[in-house]
């Protein structure tokens, strides 16, 4: 099994992945026989997921702009690393790009990106684009090499929902319940206030 390449321009740096169209793409140019480079794209859903439609679409744009250049190669379901050891992987060069929550960002010490798991912060997906896509998103972004990682851009991946074996309509219905939670002291707070066990 060959080791794929890492791009020369990050210097062994991990990457994150972008939104498909990610204007730090180069464009196309005439195809070549084999990829120079080839990045191992790392993610945890199934390919079925928004996020795992999005990942092969990010693979085909990337692959078609760099002219055949650039080659993705595509893990969803956590075949190469779960939620657990993704981003360690990440750091080590293991993999080149990942999808991951933002919750993970916090337990590599970056917590300012748990402020994503705030509850009722935002009202709708276009307040979400407006911190994501702006001088905030940006900001989030430039912070993330002094863990060793290249921030590309933000997924979108829907907002929090919760469910039960009974209805959550209010938030005493939440008491007395365990609930399985990302890795995040927010939101784990948030549960404990409810009266739920995170």
């Amino acid at each position: 099994m060959n080791t794929p390449a890492c791009p020369s321009a990050v210097n062994r740096r991990s990457w994150l992945a972008a939104l498909a169209g990610s204007a730090v793409l180069p464009g196309a140019t005439a195809a070549t026989p084999r990829p120079e480079i080839t990045l191992r794209f790392s993610h945890v859903v199934a390919e079925e997921t928004p996020k795992g439609l999005a990942a092969n679409r990010f693979k085909v744009l990337v692959e078609q702009r760099s002219g055949g250049r650039i080659s993705v190669q595509v893990y969803p379901n956590a075949q190469l690393y779960g939620d657990h050891d993704e981003m360690q992987a990440l750091q080590l060069g293991a993999v080149d790009l990942v999808a991951p929550s933002l919750s993970k960002f916090g337990r590599i010490g970056l917590p300012e990106f748990e402020l994503f798991d705030l509850p009722f912060l935002f009202d709708d997906l276009n307040a979400v684009r407006h911190i994501t896509l702006g001088p905030l998103g940006r900001k989030l972004l430039q912070g993330l090499p002094r863990q060793g990682l290249v921030g590309l851009g933000f997924f979108d991946n829907g907002f929090k929902q919760m469910s039960a074996n009974r209805p959550l309509l209010e938030p005493r219905d939440f008491a007395g319940l365990r609930m399985r939670v990302q890795a995040s002291r927010v939101i784990a707070a948030q549960m404990r206030a409810l009266g739920a066990k995170p």
